[in-house]
């Protein structure tokens, strides 16, 4: 991130998104949302550790995104036009 007002951007955008993995069921008890790496990467990280064959990410099949859904959703909609 090359400044702070960049970064809190980012941080309210992925605030958005949580909320709306929260209100759909989506779980991820294990991962951490926005996280920012070297050189102004934004991604996910672990906040625990991640065992052999073990779930960390649940999303229920009627959450799964879509690019139709994703313009007809009007709380993803400004969001993905943000982010194509």
């Amino acid at each position: 991130m090359s400044t702070e007002i960049e970064r809190q951007k980012v941080i309210e955008k992925c605030a958005r998104f949580n909320a709306w993995c929260k209100e759909v069921g989506i779980i991820c008890p294990k991962l951490d949302y926005p996280a920012f790496f070297e050189g102004g990467l934004v991604g996910a990280k672990f906040n625990s550790e991640v065992k052999h064959r073990e779930a960390f990410l649940f999303v229920p099949f009627t959450a799964i995104i879509s690019i139709d859904k994703c313009r007809k959703d009007p709380k993803l909609c400004d969001f993905y036009n943000e982010n194509p």
